[in-house]
């Protein structure tokens, strides 16, 4: 996709360029919404640094993002960071839980993962011990675990296809010690984190040029950067083309991944450009089309929110306008009187 060389800066309502947007709420929420889609909601970690080894710190959210990533090849499962359940409505409680802890001995990473019910019954407990640091069997032994909690969940079919290839991202425990401190430092969505984020996504792709989770993590950083420009009524051209440039890498460096080379915040401003050039030219329907398809890219998009209620304003669907307008200004409260 080739980024035009300047953004169409949509004409925001009053007081819409303040920055009232909690991020860490709006991306919980939407990972809420996400689970309560699924069959099953399972909360995890964080895991507990047992030896307390400071330098180790960073795997109580590597292991919990990596078994994250290994449940999801299972469509039915809703996974939740642990802090993220606080938003789950009365009728979609938690179903299990996976929680642990680890140490680090001698050379030897021992790590217990418990898997439990809702109410903290332990129901199975998976005892992991890899070679560490830098040893490529963490990512083998990490999904072994996995496959193990799904078979006790009672699945009989396993993505054991899609699992491997999130096995065999990358062989260096190093890159992915980086990129999970990259995640971490975005995951905070404070100003002062972002940029630090960036530097260990980059140290990710020193370690290995061909980690496909660096360029998500460029493509993902660039792309909160770029939606938080975009609440505040500020130009978000370089953020895309920034996007567009980690994309381009990753599809000549990277291995292959789980997931499709592509960057939601692309595809949504394309949608976006659409709609907006509809509505300037009175078509309300294929308005509402593209600002629909934008919104499912990225729902924490405030602004496609918005101009999609005002799109089926223009068609005279008040409810469904009301549902939108509501939509953005719980996204962003500075949207509310407008």
């Amino acid at each position: 996709m080739k980024i035009l060389a300047f953004v169409f800066l949509i004409s925001l309502p009053a007081h819409a360029a303040e920055q009232c947007v909690h991020w860490p709420k709006v991306f919980a929420q939407e990972r809420v919404d996400e689970a309560i889609r699924k069959k099953e909601i399972i909360s995890i970690g964080p895991f507990v640094n047992d030896t307390g080894r400071k330098s180790d710190d960073w795997l109580s959210d590597g292991m919990a993002d990596i078994l994250t990533r290994y449940l999801k090849t299972d469509s039915q499962l809703g996974i939740l960071p642990k802090q993220d359940t606080i938003f789950l409505p009365p009728e979609h409680p938690v179903q299990y839980r996976i929680e642990g802890l680890y140490q680090n001995i001698s050379g030897w990473l021992r790590a217990f993962i418990q898997l439990q019910d809702g109410k903290g019954k332990l129901l199975a407990q998976f005892v992991v011990e890899t070679p560490f640091p830098g040893h490529k069997d963490f990512f083998v032994d990490l999904r072994k675990a996995a496959e193990g909690i799904l078979k006790k969940l009672g699945r009989k079919k396993i993505d054991t296809k899609k699992m491997l290839l999130i096995q065999n991202e990358t062989d260096q425990v190093a890159a992915f010690e980086n990129a999970t401190k990259g995640y971490t430092a975005l995951r905070s969505f404070a100003p002062a984190k972002i940029e630090v984020a960036l530097v260990w996504f980059q140290e990710a792709r020193r370690e290995d040029p061909h980690y496909p989770q660096a360029y998500f993590g460029f493509m993902e950083t660039y792309g909160f950067i770029g939606l938080d420009h975009k609440q505040k009524g500020e130009p978000y051209n370089q953020d895309l083309e920034n996007i567009e440039a980690a994309l381009q890498a990753m599809k000549k460096q990277s291995r292959a991944s789980a997931y499709p080379m592509e960057s939601p915040y692309l595809g949504a401003y394309a949608d976006t450009i659409d709609g907006i050039r509809a509505l300037a030219t009175g078509d309300a329907g294929r308005a509402v089309k593209e600002f629909r398809e934008a919104l499912q890219k990225v729902p924490e998009d405030a602004m496609n929110a918005y101009y999609l209620g005002q799109a089926y304003a223009k068609m005279g669907q008040s409810r469904s306008a009301g549902e939108f307008q509501n939509k953005a200004e719980t996204i962003n409260p500075c949207l509310k009187g407008n």
